[in-house]
């Protein structure tokens, strides 16, 4: 998934960010910055189906 630079996502595993979408349940496992000339651009976010 991505995402803009104005999302806030923070993952860990204690605090996990679910939300429902049309291909089902999702789970956030992971978050990567994405960034040019040192300028945060958005969210690379890798996602994990619940249900």
């Amino acid at each position: 998934m991505l995402a803009d630079c104005e999302a806030n996502l923070e993952v860990d595993p204690q605090n996990a960010i679910e939300f429902d979408s049309i291909y089902g349940h999702m789970k956030m496992i992971a978050v990567y910055p994405q960034t040019i000339k040192d300028e945060l651009c958005g969210y690379q976010v890798d996602l994990e189906r619940i249900s």
